[in-house]
């Protein structure tokens, strides 16, 4: 059985804080030492498996990875804005994607389905590999190309509001430039006479 790779995608990002020893200042004083740490939880689409880490350290290396090629830059972006909104309080910041439960297109038994099989967006079901779709279960295919359609059908929807505002920021300039050109033609004709 040969195993086929889904188009990347990003992981999924959870940050939590946790309580850590503070090993040199526990020594220091004899005693138990705690601080607060950031931890990030990284689990891939379509996996259960998950990688945890210091949160900065994370930050920073993706970062590095980003600077030099080897992790999209954007997604090292989006990661450090999530991990500040937290810091700062509010709630995270949506994955990368349309999340699974806002896909009207789901029942509640089809999107929880989804969920378990490790996939948290829309765009996760149409680049779903062939072991994804076996966990996801029956009707998977048919799933994966309702996501495909759907994006599709998104994506053509928002380049026609791109279009259509551009239209409208054009015709705006047009008429801005016939209101300047007659008024430069009122000019011209002043200063003739």
């Amino acid at each position: 059985m040969s195993v086929s790779l889904m188009p990347q995608r990003p992981p999924f990002v959870t940050f939590e804080q946790r309580a850590v020893e503070d090993r040199n200042a526990s020594i220091k004083i004899g005693g138990m030492v705690m601080r607060d740490e950031d931890f990030v939880i990284v689990m891939q689409p379509g996996s259960k498996d998950t990688v945890e880490k210091r949160a900065l350290d994370w930050l920073a290396q993706i970062e590095r990875a980003a600077a030099n090629g080897t992790f999209p830059a954007d997604w090292a972006t989006h990661f450090r804005r999530r991990y500040e909104t937290w810091n700062e309080g509010h709630e995270c910041a949506a994955e990368l994607g349309m999340p699974i439960r806002e896909w009207p297109s789901l029942s509640k038994a089809q999107a929880e389905n989804v969920l378990a099989a490790g996939c948290r967006t829309v765009e996760d079901v149409a680049a779903a590999n062939e072991q994804i779709l076996h966990r996801i279960g029956m009707g998977a295919r048919e799933l994966q190309q309702k996501a495909r359609n759907y994006l599709a059908s998104r994506d053509a929807n928002k380049a026609a509001e791109e279009i259509t505002a551009l239209k409208a920021t054009l015709d705006d300039r047009d008429a801005r430039i016939s209101s300047l050109e007659q008024r430069l033609a009122a000019l011209e004709t002043k200063k003739r006479a």
